[in-house]
């Protein structure tokens, strides 16, 4: 009996101990927030499967800073893939989040100020908040109906279930935005987001400039990471034109992931990440990982090897650097210059009057595609390699299986060798 008091004594102390060390360690668990029920910092909220809790949190623990996300309640360590109030962190434990009396999710701190809020205008105090099973923190009006969720208000991931959207016919533009660090949820430097174009592409951008770019999508994957091409499933399902000019992209859960999603880092590097519980996190792909896939990394017409752990630039057959004595330096950023420049190939009398052979085209295999190409409707290949033939201004084409003709004009920018899965670029060159 003594030996059994001792052991409780025991248990009882270092539950006390972690307790005070880790003041969240012990949560009670509801599954809504009401007007009379708010969350508060000794609470999460999970969803009714609890695959997902929300609740307080502290990205640095040397930091006094707390937060309000959406986490994996089984994945350790803690990942959060939502943060309401990532520009205003709270800094005492007596906030809370709460129905205001418009009927708005908020969060106040002890002096009941409102920190972030919701901001749905005309709703009523019957509000009541849920965590989904698909990580989505939903805001309900009395009667049931949705009015506003997290998905709609990303961060810096994107789940199942969850859109990155351009919708030119509403307005409507959601892309995901890094952390400053990987201890601040605070609005960083990288962005993720599909603009319009067409065939669609998926784009990182530093500020207003493109830091990297996948490729074009060829109806199931992006033909710049070659990762994707390699995996029965790419985990990228992208949808166009469900109102004009529109495009939508989600991801789904791959074969023996528990969990999938895709998310930018601090540093600008984007992932799809896969969850298995034995392994815990892993990248499907990831990109930019080397200097050679930064966007224009090699400038006009400079290509490099992706898998090169040192950037280093060349010119494509017929084109000379800019400098030799930049490229020499190792400062490729004048890209290169054709050695000779192109006749107009539909026309004889042009050729006739310069003397020498008409243009042609050299195919160079196995290359992440430039950027700035255009979509041409034609029936086959042999018609694509006619139209770029005949157009003065064309420097190559291009075509693609699942995509069709694509042609570009003018300079050809941000290539790279993809010894697997690259596609082959015809070149437009006077010889």
């Amino acid at each position: 009996m003594g030996r059994r008091r001792e052991f409780f004594v025991k248990v009882g102390f270092l539950s006390f101990f972690l307790f005070n060390l880790f003041p969240f360690a012990y949560r009670s668990v509801i599954y809504n927030i009401t007007a009379t029920k708010p969350l508060s910092p000794e609470q999460t909220l999970n969803s009714p499967r609890q695959l997902f809790e929300l609740g307080f949190f502290t990205p640095n623990n040397n930091s006094h800073n707390q937060y309000v996300g959406i986490w994996f309640k089984e994945v350790v360590p803690k990942t959060v893939i939502w943060v309401a109030n990532r520009e205003k962190p709270v800094a005492n434990s007596t906030s809370s989040l709460t129905i205001g009396s418009d009927g708005n999710l908020r969060l106040v701190d002890g002096q009941q100020n409102t920190i972030w809020s919701t901001n749905v205008s005309g709703q009523s105090n019957g509000s009541i908040v849920v965590l989904s099973d698909e990580g989505k923190l939903v805001l309900n009006s009395i009667t049931g109906e949705k009015i506003w969720d997290s998905s709609q208000h990303p961060t810096d991931s994107l789940l199942p279930g969850s859109w990155l959207v351009y919708n030119g016919t509403s307005g409507e533009r959601l892309t995901v935005t890094s952390w400053k660090s990987d201890h601040d949820p605070s609005v960083g430097d990288f962005t993720v987001g599909v603009p319009p174009q067409t065939p669609p592409q998926a784009f990182v951008w530093k500020g207003s400039k493109p830091h990297w770019r996948s490729g074009q999508w060829d109806k199931s994957t992006f033909i710049g990471i070659p990762e994707m091409e390699a995996d029965y499933q790419s985990g990228v399902i992208l949808v166009e034109d469900i109102q004009p000019g529109s495009i939508y992209l989600t991801v789904n859960i791959l074969r023996n992931c528990s969990y999938s999603m895709l998310m930018i880092s601090p540093t600008g590097v984007l992932r799809f990440i896969c969850w298995v519980e034995a392994r815990g996190w892993y990248a499907k792909w990831e990109a930019p990982v080397a200097p050679c896939e930064v966007y224009g990394a090699c400038r006009p017409f400079g290509v490099c090897d992706r898998y090169e752990a040192n950037l280093t630039c060349r010119c494509l057959k017929g084109f000379v650097p800019k400098s030799d004595e930049e490229w020499s330096k190792g400062n490729w950023t004048g890209g290169c210059l054709r050695r000779a420049e192109l006749t107009c190939r539909g026309n004889t009398s042009s050729i006739n009057t310069q003397g020498g052979k008409p243009d042609r085209f050299l195919k160079i295999g196995g290359l992440k595609l430039p950027d700035l190409s255009e979509f041409l409707k034609v029936s086959d290949e042999i018609e694509c390699h006619q139209r770029c033939l005949n157009n003065c201004s064309c420097s190559g084409y291009a075509y693609v299986n699942g995509i069709g003709c694509l042609v570009w004009t003018g300079n050809l920018l941000d290539m790279h060798e993809l010894p697997d899965g690259g596609k082959d670029l015809n070149l437009a060159l006077h010889t």
